[in-house]
């Protein structure tokens, strides 16, 4: 894993849930995020990590910025 990780967890009218944006910039500063459910424990750990590792295929694949899918 390359980038720095970002994370801003807010309530999300759209899940009707808490939520997280998690985001990764590529060397050009250009920003790639997905929005996931925020939920507790070990499902959390593995929903976060599944984000993470999309969003650096992403960025590896130097697909256009902006939101990924999951």
């Amino acid at each position: 894993m390359d980038g720095v990780i970002s994370e801003f967890f807010y309530w999300s009218p759209v899940l009707g849930a808490d939520a997280a944006r998690i985001s990764m910039a590529n060397e050009d500063g250009a920003e790639y995020f997905v929005i996931i459910e925020k939920v507790d424990g070990v499902q959390w750990r593995n929903d976060k990590q599944e984000a993470i590792e999309a969003l650096q295929r992403a960025i590896d694949e130097e697909r256009e910025p902006g939101e990924v899918s999951v």
